[in-house]
C-alpha cells in the first residue's frame, strides 16, 4: 500500500517541498547551475518514484522549472524522461 501525501516530504533528498492543496512546489539553492541541476534531478527521480508507488501521476502540462541564476548555461530536468 502507498504512502499518505503527507509523507511527500520524505522522498526529497536534496530539496525542500511545501504543498498547498493540490499544488507542490519543491526548491534547492546551490553554488553552481550544475550541482543544482544534479540534486534537482536526484529528486525529480524520486519524486517519479514516489508518485509510481503511490500509484499518482504528474500533469506534465502544469508543471515547470525555473533556475533563478547568474549568467551560466541551462540545464533540462526530465521526468519520466518528459521534461519539466
Amino acid at each position: 500500500m502507498g504512502r499518505a501525501v503527507n509523507d511527500f516530504p520524505t522522498c526529497l533528498r536534496h530539496t525542500t517541498g511545501n504543498q498547498f492543496a493540490d499544488n507542490t512546489i519543491t526548491y534547492a539553492q546551490g553554488d553552481t547551475a550544475n550541482d543544482l541541476h544534479g540534486l534537482m534531478q536526484v529528486d525529480v527521480d524520486n519524486i517519479s518514484a514516489w508518485l509510481k508507488w503511490n500509484k499518482l501521476t504528474l500533469n506534465v502540462s502544469k508543471s515547470g522549472t525555473m533556475l533563478v541564476r547568474t549568467r551560466e548555461k541551462n540545464y533540462e530536468v526530465k521526468a519520466n524522461y518528459t521534461s519539466v
